[in-house]
């Protein structure tokens, strides 16, 4: 059984928070939970603080390969 599955709200937003240099794919909420030494994605809805103009949806194929790819690598770039 997964153990952080069960937990409350404020549970997972202390989880978030407490996150260090970690790839983050999570909705806009998530991701301002998160600090600055994170490297995060917006993957889902909702959105609270920007626009979203989606040239690189969906999350498949060749343009939302490389977006993620993109993603990945500034991730990669961090912890070096």
């Amino acid at each position: 059984m997964n153990k952080h599955r069960d937990c409350s709200e404020k549970e997972q937003s202390q989880r978030l928070k407490a996150l260090d240099y970690h790839l983050v794919l999570a909705d806009d909420v998530s991701l301002h939970l998160c600090n600055e030494t994170n490297t995060g994605l917006c993957v889902s809805f909702p959105l609270v603080s920007h626009v979203q103009i989606a040239g690189h949806l969906p999350l498949m194929g060749i343009r939302g390969t490389d977006f993620i790819l993109e993603t990945v690598d500034r991730y990669y770039q961090i912890l070096e």
